[in-house]
């Protein structure tokens, strides 16, 4: 069960709120997902319960908006900030360091 909100709603205490913006492409479907990195790089299965835009649950969202996505998460998963939700069929790995050249060029 979960508990009564503010105003009356009802709190979910098995999911998670994953707020953020929207990449362009497929919103979630029923293919699987994968949530992270995590603190040890790995990624975890994740379900998209349900979208919310500006405080109303929609299907999905435009790339570039801001939303919060309710997914259903393993227990010993923290969410934190920079993770990424993706299909599960991209493979995503985590990426801590990158070597770059940077050439400034003045007008």
């Amino acid at each position: 069960g979960g508990a009564t909100g503010r105003r009356g709603r009802r709190r979910s205490r098995r999911g998670k709120h994953a707020p953020g913006p929207a990449a362009p492409g497929p919103g979630p479907g029923p293919e699987p997902l994968v949530i992270g990195p995590d603190a040890s790089g790995a990624f975890w299965p994740v379900r998209v319960r349900g979208i919310h835009y500006q405080q109303l649950a929609v299907e999905s969202v435009a790339a570039g908006h801001i939303a919060s996505f309710h997914v259903h998460a393993p227990p010993a998963l923290a969410l934190r900030r920079g993770m990424v939700i993706a299909a599960r069929a991209l493979q995503p790995r985590a990426c801590w360091a990158l070597d770059v050249r940077v050439e400034l060029l003045s007008l």
